[in-house]
């Protein structure tokens, strides 16, 4: 049986589920489905557990957040994803996982990945194209190509052997260049021991951003333009990697792709998360509006104070001068 890990917390309890649903639409085999919930409350536990069926099964692993004190940030990365580093550790009775991010969703032909021979390799991985060609990534690490870390078929077996959790660890410790919670390191400390595949099995929803998408891809990857195509309209694993996160912005890249995985009874919760962040931001953008408002009343009381007194003294200086005239 082949064995799926994710990294969760309370923020990434609702991708998750929808991730789980997809991989019960569209597995043909039995999969064993590990949830590190760090720091998640029971009743997030519960729900992500009720998710199982005879097909998918579903183990919760429940840890503190021990990286809580570790100086590291981003943007849309919580420090749970430092989880990654321990996986080794964490399934030390198992040789090979499949490592995937929440905000994934699985369609059919993703089981393929587990046909690729990675004995001699750390990991399977995909490249990031944009963080290569736009961000630069690669150059900036000195590393010849770069991967992103959301979907990572892990020979944990070679990852213990040659003790990388300590060298992970310690290289996030020291790390340098910063940019990312977790990718950076991973790609300096394993990447000249990995199998690149190609983009079919980690495709990033921000592509579709990208003028010539198709084009880009296929250069890129040197992959045929048939072939891209086809990746575009069902790859095999999806990334959501927009930063309109599609469990909060239904004008989120490919939400459309997303939603269908959704049971109908998050839907209700999606929704109102949705009406209540609308309506914080239009709360904070008319509390900016009656700001700025008062700030122009206030000045325009003070413009027409100061033309007041600028008449006023005028009329003043021009009475002073008439009277002076009379008295001369």
């Amino acid at each position: 049986m082949e064995h799926i890990v994710y990294i969760a917390d309370e923020n990434f309890v609702i991708p998750t589920l929808v991730s789980i649903r997809s991989l019960i639409v569209n597995a043909n085999n039995p999969l064993e489905i590990h949830i590190i919930c760090v720091e998640m409350s029971a009743d997030s536990c519960e729900q992500l557990k009720s998710s199982e069926t005879d097909k998918i099964k579903i183990q919760l692993h429940r840890v503190d957040d021990e990286y809580k004190d570790l100086f590291a940030k981003h943007t849309h990365v919580s420090k749970a994803a430092l989880f990654k580093f321990k996986l080794s550790e964490i399934f030390s009775d198992l040789d090979k996982i499949l490592y995937v991010d929440g905000d994934i969703i699985f369609n059919k032909g993703f089981e393929q990945i587990f046909s690729y021979d990675i004995s001699e390799y750390y990991a399977a991985v995909v490249q990031d194209m944009l963080a290569v060609v736009r961000d630069s990534w690669a150059t900036k690490l000195g590393v010849e190509k770069y991967f992103n870390s959301g979907v990572m078929y892990l020979n944990l077996k070679k990852l213990r052997a040659d003790d990388c959790c300590n060298k992970l660890i310690e290289a996030k410790k020291n790390e340098i260049v910063k940019g990312f919670m977790d990718q950076n390191v991973l790609n300096t400390v394993l990447g000249k021991n990995v199998l690149y595949l190609d983009c079919r099995f980690n495709f990033l929803v921000t592509y579709l951003r990208m003028e010539n998408c198709a084009e880009s891809i296929a250069s890129f990857f040197d992959m045929d333009l048939e072939t891209v195509n086809n990746c575009i309209k069902t790859p095999y694993i999806v990334h959501f990697t927009d930063s309109k996160k599609v469990w909060k912005d239904v004008t989120a890249v490919s939400y459309e792709n997303w939603i269908k995985y959704c049971d109908p009874s998050l839907i209700l919760s999606l929704v109102k998360n949705y009406c209540t962040t609308i309506s914080l931001s239009y709360v904070a953008e008319s509390d900016k509006i009656n700001e700025l408002e008062n700030k122009i009343a206030i000045l325009s009381n003070k413009i027409a104070y100061v033309e007041h007194r600028t008449i006023y003294g005028f009329f003043q200086c021009f009475i002073k001068k008439i009277f002076h005239k009379k008295r001369t």
